[in-house]
């Protein structure tokens, strides 16, 4: 049996704003940074952001480009200084998401997981759709 492939750092296996942002969000230090920027009002210089943090500044920058693929943050260069600054937009897709499934279930029937599924996302491979109610 061949090994499994390495995952990226940040990777996820459809891409979805959702996938990303979570998978960034699930590093602590990632999630510090972003508390770091929302208390600087939201954009600061990578070096600063670097200076609050006893990582060495490879592992700082790894983790603001896993947070910029992710769409969390967004990037201006300045000469040599990149500018990082919070993006509110996917943290409000996380979020939704959370109290989507944080509340309680839509309609009678739909405690079974299959049928959630599909209100959720639609027919996916794998699930069985919910009985016709007609």
């Amino acid at each position: 049996m061949a090994p499994k492939p390495k995952r990226q750092p940040g990777a996820t296996s459809d891409g979805t704003e959702l996938d990303r942002a979570v998978d960034a969000l699930a590093h602590p230090t990632r999630r510090a940074i972003l508390l770091v920027l929302y208390a600087r009002g939201g954009a600061m210089p990578a070096g600063l952001i670097a200076d609050r943090f006893r990582h060495a500044w490879p592992t700082i920058t790894r983790h603001l480009r896993i947070l910029e693929r992710a769409g969390l943050v967004t990037v201006q260069e300045d000469g040599r200084q990149r500018l990082y600054g919070l993006c509110p937009g996917p943290l409000r897709t996380v979020r939704d998401w959370l109290d989507t499934v944080s509340t309680p279930l839509p309609q009678a029937g739909a405690g079974e997981p299959d049928h959630w599924t599909q209100l959720l996302y639609g027919t996916m491979r794998n699930t069985v759709p919910p009985p016709d109610p007609g």
